[in-house]
């Protein structure tokens, strides 16, 4: 799949997620304040709206690097409507670990606690999938962004 199919791919992914539910979860878990990183949340130092489109640019940056994972190990055209509904669940439960990492000074990444809800959630088996490389490029695209 092209990057631009990836990028269309996201995207409609990211249109079938719940985000006010997120939203909430993103409050209650206290990610606003940083509870997860030691306070060091980019979020917390944002407004409500800028808050909420830097969720949403972490969660879709997170997406890109699954999908671009996902493509190496498998023919992600063909499977592609069937780890959507899957990545979308996955997004509505995982979002405040991913959106917690959202900060400059990450580092690496630690998808543990996602790759485990993935399993938990009772979805399909990724085989040889490799989260690390997923965590790899997520904190290299989360870095990318906060300098930006």
């Amino acid at each position: 799949m092209e990057p631009i199919s990836i990028s269309i791919a996201t995207s409609a992914i990211l249109a079938s997620v719940d985000w006010k539910s997120i939203g909430k979860q993103l409050l209650g878990d206290g990610v606003k304040d940083g509870a997860k990183t030691g306070g060091k949340t980019l979020l917390r130092w944002l407004k409500d709206d800028d808050r909420e489109k830097a969720a949403k640019k972490a969660v879709e940056l997170f997406v890109e690097a699954f999908l671009r994972e996902l493509e190496d190990k498998i023919d992600l055209s063909a499977a592609l409507p069937g780890f959507k509904t899957q990545l979308k669940n996955l997004i509505e439960y995982a979002a405040p670990d991913i959106v917690g990492w959202m900060q400059p000074e990450t580092g690496d990444v630690d998808l543990g606690p996602v790759e485990r809800m993935w399993g938990g959630l009772g979805l399909d088996s990724l085989g040889d999938f490799n989260w690390a490389l997923v965590a790899q490029d997520f904190a290299r695209a989360i870095r990318k962004l906060c300098k930006a």
